[in-house]
């Protein structure tokens, strides 16, 4: 059984979210013939949840910037990806990937 590795270090474990196959109107996305189009689905995965940090993690910077829980956008090539048992997807990063924290209370979507 696999399962997910504790960060060390300076490390975060983020859970990727993932890629939206609905849009707001309904529309199913279907992009399983075009493999050109999944892969940049793919490639644009770059927001998730906070699962745990290193114990050493953001220990420079003085206080931590994320916490476990909070919803990150990070950058697209950072860290390393994992999945566990059930094939969902998570990125070891260092902590100073994460690049902006979503306001939790949903804050204003510009629409």
């Amino acid at each position: 059984m696999k399962k997910v590795p504790h960060p060390l270090g300076h490390v975060i474990l983020v859970k990727v979210d993932d890629v939206e196959r609905v849009t707001k109107g309904g529309i199913i996305l279907d992009t399983a013939f075009d493999s050109k189009e999944r892969q940049r689905q793919e490639d644009a995965r770059t927001v998730g949840t906070v699962v745990e940090l290193g114990p050493t993690a953001y220990e420079s910077f003085g206080e931590p910037w994320v916490k476990v829980g909070d919803i990150i956008h990070f950058k697209r090539y950072s860290g390393v990806e994992v999945r566990d048992e059930n094939k969902v997807l998570y990125r070891l990063m260092n902590d100073d990937d994460a690049i902006a924290k979503y306001d939790p209370e949903g804050g204003d979507d510009n629409e």
